[in-house]
């Protein structure tokens, strides 16, 4: 058995994560000389680091830095996870919420390592729906809700059972599927409740100061600002979202077979030791895309569904503005998971009794899911506006006159006024185009020397030279291999920048007018 190191001082943690994000022993002075600790000084001693080795200095400037701290986040060295929860908050406030972790960066209590002999361990494994987003009481989220019911109902009375929550707000597939298969044997799960719901292809942002979610993505860091996510067109003042689950075009359908790839692979791992795996596919109206992309791949038996009904049942979310779900909401899930558990054993060696409610619950949830996921992938909602016209229909997309329709085919790394970051992406429809035509400028920036390469899917077709000045209308090709795909990416990918906006925090490439399939 591996034996796992004591965890770390919560206090200890703060101040590695703390003293990283400051950066610069200059703004550490700047807090010990406010909290009095210049007047202790000697001249050849006014060093903000060498401060820090008085653990009680330390302490207090990380008392203070945290209590002052507006978020909630701690970056982590995996850029495949980017991101936990800082480690040891007490009570911090967040939106409607207050958040405690642990000392491994969740909101949870402490888990012992190595698992004690004889204890079953289940994990649940997601992003806010498994944090619990909204829900002020932390008992009242799907995984201690699941533990609840496993020890009320388990065939055998005084089952030592428990279920750990390894939720982050807004990870992604990979970030979940990274963080638990490279624990596994420190772990020891014997059952996986993995989480999926329908903003999970988007990247995933990273944390910048003091734990507030940054503009860029840890595991594309090259990319800088140019983050592709569904909530693209609320940046792009439009309501909805963008088509990036609609497994349309070449970055869509890559981003699922990168999610499905994940998810089989965390299954495997987790079956290899022999325990079981379960996802729950929470795809909302999208749910018959992630049924065809997600669900068949991973077999039926490694997954259950959440039916897109919950999200109109009030008692179930959280609000109309915020529909995680809501205490109400995960206790009617965690009795569909018992009751999926149950029926195909996958607790090994714990039986479980009969319980009617958690046979409803199957039947509300899992069976209707179901069904809502083998519908034609084309009936989904996500697919049509609120008029019922198809979406996804544009070849053209003009940055001036954007509507809702043609702004949820822009993946992100474009903003309202036409600036392009150094990694962008567009879906455009294709019917019988034979070229791609790009207009735009190029910036006013004469320290800018690179180029601006333009994909079609897989295939590059333009290089656009940043050395060049003004306006420019450029055309391609569509490679004769493209031409009939229904549905085309264009990406945007350079390889120098400068930075914009009033605080210089934006990073640009070139500026975007049009951009069209063309006969």
């Amino acid at each position: 058995m591996v034996t796992q190191p004591a965890p770390v001082d919560p206090r200890l943690r703060r101040a590695r994560g703390l003293a990283l994000s400051l950066g610069i022993a200059a703004v550490l002075f700047a807090i010990l000389a406010a909290l009095g600790w210049r007047d202790r000084a000697t001249p050849s001693d006014v060093s903000g680091l060498a401060a820090l080795t008085d653990e009680g200095v330390r302490d207090e400037v990380i008392r203070r830095l945290v209590a002052d701290s507006q978020g909630i986040f701690d970056s982590h060295p995996d850029p495949d996870v980017g991101r936990v929860l800082q480690a040891g908050l007490e009570e911090r406030p967040i939106g409607s919420i207050t958040v405690t972790t642990n000392s491994f960066g969740m909101r949870d209590r402490e888990w012992e390592l190595p698992k004690p002999a004889g204890r079953v361990r289940v994990v649940a494994l997601g992003d806010s729906f498994v944090f619990g987003n909204g829900v002020a009481d932390p008992n009242g989220r799907l995984g201690p809700q699941l533990e609840r019911a496993l020890r009320e109902h388990a065939a055998t009375p005084g089952l030592d059972v428990e279920v750990l929550s390894l939720g982050v707000a807004s990870w992604n597939i990979k970030n979940e599927c990274a963080y638990l298969r490279r624990q596994l044997t420190l772990l020891e799960p014997d059952l996986v409740v993995h989480v999926v719901v329908n903003n999970d292809l988007d990247d995933s942002m990273g944390v910048r100061g003091f734990g507030a979610f940054g503009r860029f993505a840890p595991a594309h860091r090259g990319r800088a600002d140019g983050i592709l996510t569904t909530a693209t067109p609320w940046e792009l003042g439009h309501r909805g979202l963008s088509l990036l689950i609609a497994g349309l075009d070449h970055e869509s359908s890559r981003r699922y077979a990168e999610a499905s790839a994940d998810m089989i692979a965390l299954a495997d791992a987790v079956e290899a030791r022999g325990a079981s795996y379960l996802a729950v596919v929470h795809w909302t109206d999208a749910m018959p895309i992630a049924g065809e992309h997600l669900a068949r791949p991973l077999g039926e038996r490694r997954v259950a569904y959440v039916s897109d009904w919950i999200h109109d049942q009030a008692e179930y979310i959280v609000s109309p503005a915020d529909r995680h779900w809501s205490p109400a909401g995960a206790e009617l899930v965690s009795r569909m998971v018992f009751g999926v558990v149950r029926e195909r054993g996958l607790l090994k060696g714990v039986e479980l009794e009969a319980w009617p409610l958690a046979e409803e619950a199957v039947a509300k949830l899992h069976e209707a899911g179901r069904t809502e996921a083998y519908r034609a992938p084309a009936s989904a909602p996500i697919l049509t506006d609120d008029d019922g016209a198809t979406r996804g229909e544009s070849a053209r997309i003009d940055l001036a006159d954007l509507d809702s329709a043609s702004a949820a085919q822009i993946y992100g790394g474009i903003t309202k006024d036409g600036f392009v970051a150094p990694f962008a992406c567009v879906m455009l429809r294709n019917d019988g185009a034979r070229g791609l035509r790009v207009r735009g400028a190029m910036l006013a920036r004469p320290e800018l020397a690179g180029t601006v390469r333009v994909y079609l899917d897989e295939r590059e077709v333009l290089a656009l030279p940043q050395s060049r000045r003004g306006a420019f209308d450029e055309t391609a090709e569509i490679p004769a291999e493209l031409l009939e795909r229904t549905h085309l990416s264009v990406r945007f990918v350079s390889d120098d920048y400068g930075y914009s906006g009033p605080a210089l925090d934006r990073c640009a490439a070139l500026r975007l007018g049009t951009i069209e399939l063309i006969p």
